[in-house]
């Protein structure tokens, strides 16, 4: 043995181990049992039925628990749920406006593209960010119910594409018609005199539907 080598002693059967590791490896080895007893209540050699029904339990905490909840205790417990003050359920509230009006909520402060600010400037008559349920169209004419989208490259990938699928059927049940969903990246291409031309047309598409 190394001169001022530290002992490591095992509180439950005395024996002396040069290092904590083997003084660990053997409690977990030899004393497993005890262990559990000790701090958690388990007792692998006492089988506790409930006083109730019957039911086995290895654990002290597990039987007090499952004897308040027994369906055949004749005083048991209901379980309510938990239960929060007033006081705490008014700072939660609290903090659920302030998040609300503030950038923790996507749809109430959503960022504007430059897409969407570009449009903003020629569909003058149009609501813009409009929501409808859980979902916000870029361009809305409320009084016939049609509306525009102005989509970037992120809205053509697979799962992009299934989920605009389902929005636009939830938006049909609802009433509402999509005029037309212009991909920037494409509509970037056009020449001035095409983009002239194709607004023009959206901006006749719209007067007549408004008229109606």
């Amino acid at each position: 043995m190394q001169k001022n080598s530290k002992i490591w002693k095992c509180s439950i059967c005395g024996n002396d181990f040069l290092s904590r590791s083997r003084l660990q490896q053997h409690r977990k080895e030899e004393h497993k049992n005890e262990i559990k007893s000790k701090f958690y209540g388990y007792h692998p050699e006492l089988n506790i039925p409930c006083q109730f029904c019957g039911l086995i339990c290895k654990r002290t905490c597990d039987l007090t628990k499952h004897e308040r909840f027994c369906k055949e205790n004749p005083n048991k417990q209901i379980w309510e749920g938990h239960k929060t003050s007033d006081e705490t359920k008014k700072k939660l509230s609290n903090v659920a406006i302030k998040n609300l009006s503030g950038t923790h909520c996507n749809w109430l402060n959503k960022r504007k593209s430059y897409a969407e600010e570009y449009f903003e400037t020629i569909f003058t008559d149009a609501e813009s960010q409009y929501q409808v349920g859980r979902y916000t169209l870029d361009f809305a004419w409320t009084k016939s119910k049609i509306y525009i989208e102005v989509d970037g490259e992120q809205h053509y990938t697979k799962k992009s594409i299934e989920h605009d699928k389902n929005r636009t059927e939830f938006l049909i049940e609802n009433g509402w018609r999509l005029l037309k969903r212009i991909r920037w990246s494409e509509f970037q291409k056009l020449s001035k005199v095409e983009r002239e031309n194709e607004i023009y047309r959206l901006l006749q598409t719209i007067k007549i539907q408004e008229s109606f």
